[in-house]
């Protein structure tokens, strides 16, 4: 079981969506699944904070090198 410090806005609405889904997540760690728009998210985050930190421009020879790249006029 895990302990954790604190509750977040996300986990009550995770929690009063369903709790058994909290459960399972935030007490026993079970490992979810995530959705492919999840996966697609993480790795334009991962590109846009290789730019910040390292200047390295997102390629756009991939889908998620065409969405970092339509948002960095916003950084």
């Amino acid at each position: 079981m895990n302990k954790f410090a604190h509750v977040s806005a996300s986990q009550i609405d995770t929690f009063l969506d369903c709790g058994r889904k909290w459960w399972l997540d935030k007490i026993l760690g079970l490992p979810r699944k995530s959705s492919p728009a999840a996966a697609l998210g993480g790795k334009v985050h991962t590109l846009l904070e290789m730019y910040l930190k390292a200047g390295m421009k997102p390629g756009s020879n991939s889908q998620e090198g065409r969405i970092a790249l339509s948002g960095l006029h916003h950084l």
